[in-house]
């Protein structure tokens, strides 16, 4: 990678920096998938929306960094 041209580099596809990014993935290119029947459309649909509530559960928790810096103030 260090030693590849700039027009090169540009073409390289970076990887989903979250789970919500990874999700957002899912929804936009799941033929692999669902393309020979390996997981059927409903069941991808389902762990989609199951995975969206579990982030949604876990932003409305403080972040352990968060109770660390501002617990005693």
């Amino acid at each position: 990678l260090y030693e590849l041209p700039e027009e090169e580099l540009l073409r390289i596809r970076s990887f989903p920096e979250s789970l919500d990014e990874a999700l957002d993935a899912l929804e936009t290119d799941r033929d692999y998938l669902t393309g020979d029947g390996i997981f059927p459309e409903h069941l991808l649909d389902e762990w989609i929306r199951t995975k969206r509530k579990d982030i949604a559960d876990m932003r409305a928790v403080p972040h352990p960094w968060e109770v660390a810096r501002y617990y005693d103030i």
